[in-house]
């Protein structure tokens, strides 16, 4: 071995002197401290946190070196300045300065250049080998990755580690010269195949966006390619010309500005928080027993570094996220529990995209945390979730969502006033300091302290509370009862005792007739119940499944034709009572109104005002009257029902594993038949009654 005191290094024709040193009786540190013309990369080192003794061989470039990259006309000049400066692109500066330290084929037993160069080695293996990978050696011409054998200026200089090699060149990664693209398709060193994610975005044409050079780099996030089959994406489907501007989404969707490498995630005290992707929709990022989330999904490659960014392996696709697959999401690795409001989506069968699509506008969801639902009673939740109950769920969830795309600042400032729902219900807008609060009485107020989660479709908030809606805290009976125009069928209920079958039982459907159908009929007192039954029906059979049969029986047997009429056959009719308000949702069933009692004589002209009862006769033998109205003579006039205005029948028969909520036109409603205060109540029955037991 030959001992230096110094080196002369000819470096493009500048004389570079390596101080006085014996080099074998000191460390790789000791001899790179001691020599002013390696100080540059004896400071990257210290910068990344990587000791010179950690490798056998030490290729070290000399401070030229780094300043042929401080100029301008460098190929890598303007990604080496955000290399050196930037705190964002450590990962990068991390893999340009470990691809010069080396170890032997054996840790501990260095090599010689002679060695290195021997007509037969391809590789070396670097001493974060973990991190960089393999340095490529080529033979024939002699190179180490790009670098060529004769930037050694100085040579097997030996020290208590191993040897250490001036350069004249500093050694550049080839897959840092690469942008992410070529790195996707040179698959070859990496244990997943990603080329799906790179001709996705070739088919998109955001190639130049990808590979763009940015102020703080670029993060993409891209699943390998089997995991797209798994993850249910129609590929062919995605690359067809209608869904372009879908898969531009899609692509966007993965793409994260800034440079977001494992170990900055790592470091924040958050284990959770939010980001902006390229879609301009939130991105979660969650950390969790030393792994890494994005959008719950596993993250699965980490930290691959290329020219001007960097990107992950995660393991399954993200799809541009709409306030559904938020709170598909979110509950799996964050502490926002979201996870009972997905199981409302699930059996709802409602996509919030398409459905903020259909009405052309973005939405507001107010989704109730888990800790909210065990407040909510667990018997009423469990129903909902049966697909049986799939509209009255669906009506549930409409509860949630309101229109437009309203953060909660926004709808703090508006308060004190009202917000309505996509159901119809509207309630009390409040404010609790800086939370929204939602007012349904005074036993019902849901706050949220957290939320604006920006989706495709709008805005996601978290509240405390479920506020209930009426097809969940109303019975039929109550539905019934609480409609003044319906005063007459629940005094018939009520006479015959019969409340708590229709307050309680389920699941029924139950057809009201309207305070003029009763006056038209008269009946014996003791048909009452049997009345009643004609007009409840075991199930849920709402107006789209009864237009597709020929007959409904009731609870007792009542069996009654089923017709559809109109020049469309667009009115229902049945049992010859024409159904003019359909679907009027209950928690224990679903109610329908009709125009006239089932199977009674009616006169031909319903009479338009009539004395109340007069001269009959209480029977000798039997309490009850032989023939007596169902209810009083109307005192007011009331508007005539629209006939042509009813159900439309639907063209294909009821699928239920298909979405209910649309958003076209509703069923007819009780504005049909002007609401007037009616005075047919349940006294003047008792008062009538009284009066004629009297007689």
């Amino acid at each position: 071995m030959i001992l230096r005191s110094f080196h002369l290094l000819l470096v493009a024709s500048a004389t570079l002197v390596v101080t006085n040193v014996n080099a074998q009786t000191t460390s790789n540190a000791g001899y790179l401290e001691s020599d002013p013309e390696m100080a540059r990369f004896l400071f990257f080192l210290n910068r990344i946190g990587l000791s010179p003794g950690d490798g056998d061989i030490i290729m070290a470039p000399v401070n030229e070196a780094f300043g042929n990259l401080d100029k301008a006309d460098h190929p890598q000049y303007e990604v080496w300045l955000k290399y050196k400066e930037q705190p964002e692109f450590i990962m990068h500066l991390k893999h340009v300065i470990t691809s010069h330290v080396l170890l032997g084929d054996e840790v501990g037993v260095p090599l010689r250049v002679g060695e290195i160069w021997d007509n037969s080695r391809t590789d070396l293996r670097t001493a974060s080998s973990g991190l960089v990978g393999n340095a490529t050696i080529t033979q024939d011409p002699k190179m180490i990755e790009d670098v060529p054998f004769s930037a050694i200026v100085s040579a097997d200089i030996a020290t208590t580690d191993g040897y250490i090699n001036a350069l004249s060149e500093v050694i550049w990664p080839r897959y840092l010269a690469d942008g992410i693209i070529n790195q996707l398709f040179d698959d070859r060193s990496w244990k997943y195949a990603f080329t799906t994610m790179a001709n996705l975005i070739l088919h998109t044409g955001m190639e130049d966006k990808i590979d763009a050079i940015y102020d703080n780099g670029l993060t993409l996030l891209v699943p390998p390619n089997r995991r797209f089959n798994r993850g249910e994406i129609d590929l062919p489907l995605l690359l067809s010309n209608d869904m372009f501007d879908y898969c531009k989404e899609f692509v966007l969707s993965h793409m994260v500005s800034y440079i977001h490498h494992s170990q900055s995630i790592f470091a924040k005290e958050e284990t959770q928080y939010l980001l902006i992707s390229e879609r301009k929709t939130h991105l979660w990022v969650a950390t969790t027993e030393n792994q890494i989330r994005f959008q719950s999904e596993l993250v699965l490659l980490f930290d691959q570094v290329s020219r001007a960014g960097l990107w992950h392996g995660i393991d399954l696709p993200l799809k541009p996220p709409s306030i559904r697959d938020f709170t598909d999401f979110t509950w799996k690795s964050t502490d926002q529990d979201t996870s009972d409001c997905m199981k409302v989506f699930i059996n709802s069968l409602v996509d919030s995209r398409r459905l903020g699509e259909e009405m052309g506008v973005k939405l507001t969801m107010f989704c109730p945390s888990g800790a909210a639902f065990k407040q909510f009673n667990n018997e009423d939740y469990q129903r909902l979730l049966e697909p049986e109950w799939r509209r009255h769920c669906t009506e549930f969830l409409m509860n949630m969502i309101t229109e437009g795309y309203h953060t909660r600042a926004e709808l703090v400032s508006k308060a004190p006033s009202t917000i309505t729902f996509l159901n119809g219900a509207t309630y009390d807008l409040r404010r609790t300091g800086d939370a929204v609060r939602i007012k349904n009485g005074p036993g019902e107020q849901a706050r949220s302290y957290f939320g604006d989660l920006i989706a495709t479709d709008g805005y996601l908030h978290m509240t405390d509370r479920v506020i209930t809606p009426t097809a969940v805290s109303r019975s039929v009976y109550d539905q019934t009862k609480e409609n003044p125009d319906y005063s007459l069928v629940t005094e018939n209920i009520d006479f015959v005792d019969m409340q708590d079958y229709i307050d309680r039982d389920l699941p029924i459907t139950f057809l009201a007739p309207y305070d003029r159908a009763w006056w038209r009929v008269r009946f014996s007192t003791i048909d009452g119940e049997a009345i009643i039954n004609r007009h409840i029906f075991r199930g849920l059979y709402f107006c789209d499944v009864i237009a597709n049969m020929t007959e409904i029986t009731s609870v007792k047997g009542d069996v009654h034709a089923v017709e559809l009429r109109g020049d469309n056959q667009e009115n229902l009719f049945i049992g010859g009572a024409f159904v003019f308000d359909c679907d009027i949702l209950a928690r224990n069933g679903v109610l329908h109104h009709i125009d006239r009692v089932l199977d009674m004589e009616y006169p031909t002209e319903p009479p338009t005002t009539s004395p109340a009862p007069t001269g009959t006769p209480a029977p000798s033998v039997s309490f009850q009257p032989s023939q007596n109205p169902a209810g009083p003579p109307p005192t007011v006039s009331f508007a005539n029902i629209n006939f042509q205005s009813g159900y439309v029948r639907p063209t294909n028969p009821p699928n239920f594993y298909e979405p209910f909520f649309t958003s076209g036109g509703s069923a007819p409603t009780l504005s049909y038949l002007g609401k007037n205060n009616m005075l047919a109540t349940g006294v003047t029955l008792v008062v009538s009654t009284m009066l004629l037991l009297l007689c």
